[in-house]
């Protein structure tokens, strides 16, 4: 409360730029080691406060940075030995979808929090893939691929405050996303997704081979 949390959230050229070490340091000093009642207390602790920073009125570096920290929260880390996948924080993947359904935080805020959204939505699919211990539910998949097919539906390009290399690296994410889910869909609609932007010769060949 005095040091760490605070310093996620300054906005001084300095604290910008040590956002990534604070969080990684943070990661493997603190919380990878966490056990028991000790664990639990500090990541709901750090999953209020990154809440906060992400939907107030800080420095958008800042309000990235607390969205990656919700994103990599495991309920129990994963183990090379032992092959075991992390299981993330369950209360995280409905937020990030939240963050890209509601309204949230405002059109300016969403373009630059999108990328992380996705990218923390892709983890949780990648170490919840069908078949493993912790699989997604059918309703997590589902809402999960309807939010992709929505994101892919919109026309980002009408919108003068989000840039077209976001929309553009986002549009591809959600493609990966779709894929990684591993579901075809209600009547097949990720898939026939999928097979329509590979089809499509006006779309981008990075977005063809995603």
């Amino acid at each position: 409360d005095g040091f760490l949390i605070p310093s996620m959230a300054q906005k001084d050229e300095m604290s910008l730029s040590n956002l990534g070490r604070i969080r990684k340091d943070m990661f493997r000093r603190m919380v990878m080691p966490a056990r028991g009642a000790l664990r639990t207390s500090f990541i709901a602790k750090l999953t209020t406060e990154m809440k906060k920073i992400v939907e107030g009125n800080y420095h958008p570096a800042c309000r990235v940075n607390a969205l990656v920290v919700l994103g990599e929260l495991n309920r129990t880390e994963g183990n090379r030995s032992t092959k075991a996948l992390p299981r993330p924080e369950p209360g995280i993947l409905p937020y990030m979808l939240e963050i890209l359904n509601s309204d949230k935080v405002d059109i300016k805020a969403k373009s630059f929090l999108t990328p992380t959204a996705l990218a923390s939505i892709e983890r949780h699919a990648a170490v919840r893939r069908p078949g493993t211990p912790n699989a997604l539910s059918a309703g997590e998949v589902t809402e999960i691929g309807d939010t992709m097919l929505r994101l892919l539906a919109i026309e980002f390009e009408d919108q003068s405050d989000v840039d077209s290399d976001v929309v553009d690296w986002s549009k591809r994410r959600a493609v990966r996303i779709l894929g990684t889910v591993g579901a075809v869909g209600n009547g097949g609609k990720y898939a026939n997704k999928l097979r329509e932007i590979f089809n499509d010769k006006n779309a981008s060949s990075a977005m063809r081979i995603d």
